[in-house]
């Protein structure tokens, strides 16, 4: 990845501009990516999750905790947790790594948006549709013993949470004199944790302390169109700017101040936006319709405030999509549930590797020089000068990462996942390891019954009485009856046949001219 990003041009724009591959598994509604981009989550129609390795572009990993549709999905900071709801009104915090249900909520009515806070996963922040939003505080009541890696055929090693604290946060609009309570909100929290900023339905744009759960700031950021409601909101990695999708409008929004600094919308068609957000370095700002018939991402300069490009796609309506959080690659779901992966179209740039290399559009006849291929002795300071400049490459650590951004600070040994695992690695003395070998010796005990069964019945049908057990005696029961001759159809073998001569001096089986007697007996009867 960093050899490739060394290679691209430097002042090339870096935005994503044709479909490079589609995922078609599944009816996806929604998409997420986790910290670092290397595994990509989508929640499909069927209540079904798919967590998808990004690299090989296969499934690593599959969730079924739904009954119904699941409309979003939210990773964790270290990738081990993954936050789930639909419309089946429930709220399902999964653990990647075991591939159970940490956690299970029921609510009145389908949740607008959720999320886990981005420095404590024991804490989860839940909107529904028609109620007021709930933080929700979880403890950790694993087993104490329990293996770092635990696997799902270890019923005795599952973690487990439970609820803690359930807290409503009351948010008032401001100049309300019903001081009536927001429902069917969408809330984000900030990089660190330490804010929440919710959207409502009049287009108030809330931002709330974690701690305290008291409203610092307001404003009434949707103030065109028909239309206030926001639908969505999304934060940059900064976590400076804060884009808000109105009605026909894209807002972007200073985080500090509540104040809009650009606008952004498409006047010729006058489209209502569905989905706004970043792209990873924040410098530009993506919106997606909602036409039915329209599959295009229209790309703006934050600070010039122009539009760049306008990225289209199949005729199909677009539901979702996300930004790669490091590459210039973007993922976007389709009306049909296909899961599109832009890419950027890179040229291939071979005096990158070699500066003296030259590309030539056609074949140029090269005359060598007389001493070109000559071999040269060289001498041994030559030899001591260019060792001195070989530099020793450590292929069994990795490079210090630049960090960026504070989401982007480093965590302990171990504790971010980036890949999903095949099979977990557990000890040898763990309880599913035990399960796991009986269960294979009871497999093999049925096998070899069945064998013997098969074994029995080719016996049978040999004429023995015998009940052989094993492929060994089988192979000496039948070498015992080919010498004994009766395995062999007709007679035994060294048995003359008894020969008469016929009169034409050919020789006859006694028991050929003895048959022919009794026909010719039988006609002179009849």
């Amino acid at each position: 990845l960093k050899m490739n990003t060394a290679v691209l041009d430097p002042f090339g724009t870096k935005i994503p501009e044709s479909i490079e591959i589609t995922l078609d598994e599944g009816v996806a509604l929604t998409c997420k990516f986790n910290r670092k981009g290397s595994l990509l989550a989508t929640g499909c129609n069927d209540g079904k999750i798919l967590v998808w390795d990004f690299d090989t572009k296969g499934i690593a990993l599959l969730l079924d905790a739904h009954s119904m549709a699941v409309t979003g999905v939210n990773w964790s900071r270290n990738g081990r947790r993954l936050l789930s709801w639909g419309i089946d009104k429930l709220l399902v915090l999964h653990d990647i790594v075991s591939r159970t249900v940490l956690f299970k909520r029921s609510f009145d009515s389908p949740i607008q948006s959720a999320a886990i806070h981005p420095r404590n996963e024991f804490l989860l922040l839940a909107c529904p549709t028609t109620s007021i939003p709930l933080l929700i505080e979880l403890e950790d009541k694993s087993p104490p013993n329990m293996p770092r890696f635990p696997s799902p055929h270890d019923t005795t090693s599952t973690p487990k949470w439970d609820v803690v604290k359930e807290t409503n946060i009351n948010i008032i609009t401001p100049n309300d004199d019903t001081k009536s309570e927001n429902i069917g909100l969408v809330a984000v929290f900030t990089r660190r944790g330490d804010k929440i900023i919710f959207g409502s339905k009049e287009g108030y744009v809330f931002v709330c302390d974690t701690k305290t759960l008291q409203v610092e700031k307001s404003a009434q950021i949707v103030t065109l169109g028909t239309a206030h409601a926001i639908p969505s909101l999304a934060i940059s990695k900064s976590n400076e700017w804060l884009s808000v999708c109105g009605d026909r409008t894209v807002y972007v929004v200073n985080v500090a101040t509540l104040e809009v600094t650009q606008t952004f919308s498409e006047n010729v068609n006058n489209h209502r936006w569905r989905v706004s957000s970043f792209s990873s370095n924040s410098n530009y700002v993506l919106g997606a319709p909602s036409q039915v018939t329209i599959h295009n991402i229209y790309v703006w300069d934050r600070e010039r405030g122009s539009l760049v490009r306008i990225m289209e796609g199949p005729t199909d309506s677009i539901r979702d999509f996300q930004w790669h959080p490091i590459r210039p690659m973007l993922v976007s779901v389709g009306g049909h549930g296909q899961v599109n992966v832009w890419s950027v179209s890179v040229a291939d740039n071979w005096s990158a590797f070699a500066p003296d290399f030259k590309e030539i559009e056609e074949n140029v006849e090269y005359m060598e020089k007389e001493d070109e291929f000559d071999y040269v002795e060289e001498k041994e300071e030559d030899n001591k000068e260019a060792h001195e400049d070989d530099v020793i490459v450590d292929i069994m650590k990795m490079d210090d990462d630049h960090y960026a951004s504070s989401d982007e600070e480093p965590f302990e040994d171990g504790e971010e996942l980036r890949y999903v695992f095949v099979e977990p690695i557990a000890d040898a003395n763990t309880a599913w390891v035990i399960a796991e070998n009986k269960r294979l010796e009871v497999e093999k005990e049925r096998v070899r019954a069945k064998y013997s069964e098969r074994l029995a019945s080719v016996s049978k049908s040999l004429g023995t009485q015998k009940k052989p057990g094993t492929r060994e005696q089988l192979v000496q029961q039948r070498s015992t009856l080919k010498k004994s001759g009766n395995g062999k159809k007709g007679k035994k073998k060294g048995t003359p046949s008894a020969y008469i001569t016929t009169p034409k001096g050919k020789r006859s089986n006694s028991s050929t001219s003895s048959n022919s007697d009794t026909i010719k007996k039988s006609k002179n009867e009849s």
